[in-house]
Formats: C-alpha cells, sequence, structure tokens
C-alpha cells in the first residue's frame, strides 16, 4: 500500500470517528428537545460509531505520527562578537535574504566602548539549521550559542480533532435550532451555540499560533562590537560631556530628595515661623514693675 494511501485511510478513518461520536451526540441532544428519531435509524448510526472506533482502534501511535505531518517548535539564541559591526549586519542581511528569513524586531544601542545590534529573526523552519550554520561560519567570533527544540504535534492534533468535532455539534445544534418550537428551547440551543462557537473561534487561534510557530522558526541574534581606544590619547570632549551630565544627574537626584521630604520642610518652616512670632510678641510686650 503507498504511503498517499496510508495516509488518506488515516485521516478519514479519524474524522469518521468524530463524525460518528457527533451523531451519536446529536442523538442525545435532539431527545432532549422533544425531537426524537426513529430507533432504526439510531442503531444504525451506533453501528457506524462502533466500526469508525475499530477501524482507528488498529493504527498504532507510532503509525499515525508517521502519517501526520510533525509540527515542530524550534527557537534559538546567539551572540557573536564582530570587528566591524556594520560589515557584520550588512553580511547578515544578506544571508537573511538568501533563506527568505526576515527582522521580525531590530536594536541599535551604543554604550561606551560597545556598541551593538539585538535582532528578532523570523526564518522558515526548513533553513533554520542552514542559516545558524553560515551565520557561524561568516559573521563573527560566536560568543553564546542556544537552541530549543519543541514537538507539538500531539497537542496540535488533539486541538484540531476537538476543534472538528465540535464544528460537527455546531452543525446539529444550528439544525435543532430550525426546528425548535418553543421560546425555552430556542433560547437554550442559540446559547449552546454560543458557546461553542467561542470555542471553535479559541481553538482556531491557537492553531493559528502553532502554525506561525511551527513554519517560522525564531532565532534572537546579538551582533557587538567593542573599540579599542589608545591610552595615550583619551577623549577628554567625552569625560568632560560625562562629567557635565553627572553634575545634572546630581541635580536632579538632589530636587527629587528635596521633594520627598517635603513633609519635613513644610513641618520646619512651620515650627520657625511660629518661634520668630513668639519671640516678636515677647519682645513687644510692656515691661512687668
Amino acid at each position: 500500500m503507498s504511503i498517499q494511501k496510508l495516509k488518506f485511510i488515516v485521516v478519514m478513518a479519524l474524522f469518521a470517528l468524530v463524525a460518528c461520536h457527533s451523531k451519536n451526540s446529536e442523538n442525545e441532544n435532539v431527545t432532549s428537545f422533544g425531537l426524537s428519531k426513529p430507533n432504526a435509524a439510531r442503531a444504525s448510526e451506533e453501528a457506524d460509531m462502533a466500526a469508525g472506533t475499530e477501524a482507528v482502534a488498529t493504527l498504532s501511535e507510532k503509525s499515525i505520527q508517521n502519517v501526520l505531518p510533525p509540527k515542530i517548535i524550534k527557537n534559538g539564541t546567539v551572540e557573536y562578537e564582530v570587528s566591524g559591526l556594520e560589515n557584520a549586519k550588512s553580511q547578515l542581511d544578506k544571508l537573511l535574504a538568501a533563506h527568505k528569513a526576515y527582522y521580525e524586531n531590530e536594536n541599535f544601542n551604543a554604550y561606551g566602548d560597545r556598541q551593538s545590534y539585538t535582532l528578532v529573526v523570523r526564518v522558515p523552519s526548513s533553513g533554520f539549521d542552514g542559516l545558524l550554520d553560515q551565520m557561524n561560519n561568516d559573521l563573527g567570533q560566536l560568543v553564546s550559542k542556544s537552541v530549543h527544540v519543541d514537538d507539538v504535534t500531539e497537542s496540535y492534533y488533539d486541538v484540531k480533532m476537538r476543534m472538528e468535532s465540535e464544528l460537527a455539534y455546531l452543525d446539529q445544534y444550528r439544525a435543532i435550532l430550525k426546528k425548535a418550537v418553543s421560546i425555552k428551547d430556542i433560547l437554550e440551543i442559540q446559547e449552546k451555540i454560543r458557546v461553542i462557537e467561542e470555542e471553535i473561534e479559541s481553538k482556531k487561534g491557537r492553531l493559528r499560533y502553532l502554525d506561525d510557530r511551527a513554519d517560522l522558526s525564531t532565532l534572537n541574534v546579538t551582533l557587538f562590537e567593542v573599540r579599542k581606544q589608545s591610552s595615550s590619547s583619551p577623549n577628554y570632549l567625552r569625560r568632560i560631556s560625562n562629567a557635565f551630565q553627572g553634575g545634572i544627574n546630581l541635580m536632579g537626584n538632589l530636587f527629587i530628595a528635596l521633594v520627598t521630604l517635603w513633609p519635613v520642610l513644610l513641618l520646619i518652616g512651620l515650627a520657625f515661623f511660629l518661634y520668630r512670632t513668639y519671640k516678636r510678641r515677647k519682645n513687644a510686650s510692656p515691661p512687668q514693675i
């Protein structure tokens, strides 16, 4: 049997199981709203459900994993020390273009003798390892590296199957709603439909997130350069600038400290005012004979 036929059989068996389970639930839901089905139809649906369950049970977990496309999330963090920062950044731009990758975030920072780029790269998962190898060869000295791989295949298809099941439930409740007569039944069915629709949208969002993370790997890249300065010719302008900035910071800190202590200063001023008033009145009073 060919791989394509095996894939088709497995997928159809899984959906048959979900559909049969949904039909069985529909019988219970329909009965709860007073819309019973014939016994023959119910028996036929139960037989279909049993057949679907038996078909899926014959497939081992290993064979299902081999048929379903895996969902692997791969993330990495690398740091390079380079001799020319802008040249290294240009080289990285070329590598990203060659691997159909792009920058999700880009930051430049310069402090003292160190300047750096902090970059978040999104690259197709199939090209993650190739891009990383070329970066190690072309950019500079590799300082640190970490790669994390997360296999979310099981959780992805679990969410997908649950969503398919809820879609089947949604169709059933919509069909039941068309047959409902009383206001009570209509309101109850509409509430169930609302809850199911919220669950479906939540699962769709989860699947979109997993698809994005599995299809595009994330690579956090740091490029930095340490510029060496001659000790015989110090940068006096920079020292003067730093000293001036330090003075401004000191004045700002003093002002903040004074603002913080305003209750104490207020009490001191009030006490001084009362003391001066008392002394003035004492000096103005006539001496007693």
